[in-house]
């Protein structure tokens, strides 16, 4: 990372919940699903390579786990447990929310291949080849699928206004598309993922040190534990020797 890693995580930690409501559309349990992945992740940040890869790919295991397994607990299919949840994923200024409910429209639509591809580029700044590695497949592969997944968006470059607010001129007859995605990404990343205040470096490291003086609690007392069950195994297996 050429930034701070704690100043990533706040800023992109939006961006993982978004990602993470691809399969768990609740709002706090996706923010509480991120916030303990990144918990486990932060001793370990200095010593990774990529670590903006390794936190998104253990965000996405970790929220498709969760969705199977409450698919399988609710005898439902996940795409239906996410349809019964509303809750906005973005936010934007009152005057463009018709825009950001149709943003949140079209990627409801995506199927999940594409969709996570789109997060990962617009809102969470991966390059192709780190996408390639959280998904495990070609870079080519990725590029095809954040072009497909893009392609949904091209109404939202249909307005005039929607084009003029972004300082970008897009028609239909437009020959370079490489335009047309320009203007749409500028476009999606003027609409934020809802914000969440759990997701801050002083917090995490909050959240890690309780969760540590807990883990030292509980090898306190299965050590006590320990301890006591060998002295009554001593007695028992002693006293018929010592009347």
């Amino acid at each position: 990372m050429s930034e701070d890693c704690s100043e990533r995580i706040e800023r992109q930690g939006p961006s993982l919940v978004l990602l993470v409501r691809g399969w768990v559309r609740p709002a706090e349990e996706a923010e509480s699903l991120v916030q303990k992945v990144v918990v486990r992740f932060w001793p370990r940040r200095h010593f990774m390579d990529d670590p903006s890869s390794y936190l998104c790919a253990s965000v996405r295991r970790a929220a498709m786990d969760r969705s199977y397994r409450d698919a399988t607990m609710k005898k439902k299919p996940a795409s239906t447990l996410l349809r019964e949840e509303s809750s906005p994923l973005l936010f934007c200024s009152k005057e463009f929310d018709e825009r950001r409910k149709h943003v949140e429209q079209i990627l409801d639509a995506l199927p999940e291949e594409q969709r996570e591809v789109v997060v990962m580029k617009i809102w969470i700044e991966l390059s192709f080849q780190q996408i390639a590695r959280v998904l495990g497949v070609p870079s080519v592969i990725a590029a095809s699928r954040w072009r497909e997944g893009m392609s949904c968006f091209r109404t939202l470059c249909d307005d005039d206004d929607a084009a003029n607010d972004e300082g970008s001129s897009v028609t239909e007859n437009d020959e370079n598309s490489k335009y047309r995605i320009t203007a749409l990404e500028t476009v999606l990343r003027s609409i934020q993922p809802i914000r969440t205040c759990r997701l801050t470096a002083p917090v995490i490291e909050q959240v890690r040190k309780a969760r540590d003086r807990v883990r030292g609690i509980m090898r306190v007392v299965l050590s006590l534990g320990s301890l006591i069950a060998g002295a009554i195994i001593a007695k028992l297996v002693l006293q018929p020797m010592f009347p």
